[in-house]
């Protein structure tokens, strides 16, 4: 195992594609742990700003470089901070277990 996930740079490679998106999503729960808040929705969240950079991608295929991966950042933000509201709002207003909710 160890040798197809290190012994060549396309292993290596496509461990690093497997791996960061993972190591993302734990660096966003973190933070959310260490305010005693238990978040089990962040690969939801995850794949939600992945499919809103992906709309503006598709969506305006001819914007320059400089515009296009800002706006893809920040509309992938948005649909992730969208998703998370769903068990968030719960919680804020009615007091509802936020493990339940996600």
């Amino acid at each position: 195992m160890f040798q197809g996930a290190f012994g060549s740079k396309y292993g290596i490679s496509e461990t690093l594609v497997k791996a960061i998106p993972l190591m993302l999503c734990g660096l966003g729960v973190s933070i959310a742990f260490r305010m005693q808040l238990w978040n089990i929705g962040a690969e939801g969240q995850f794949y939600m700003g992945a499919f809103g950079a992906a709309w503006v991608a598709l969506s305006f295929p001819h914007l320059p470089a400089y515009i296009m991966l800002p706006s893809m950042i920040l509309v992938g933000m948005f649909f992730g901070g969208l998703w998370g509201l769903i068990p968030g709002i719960p919680r804020a207003y009615l007091g509802v277990n936020e493990t339940i909710t996600t």
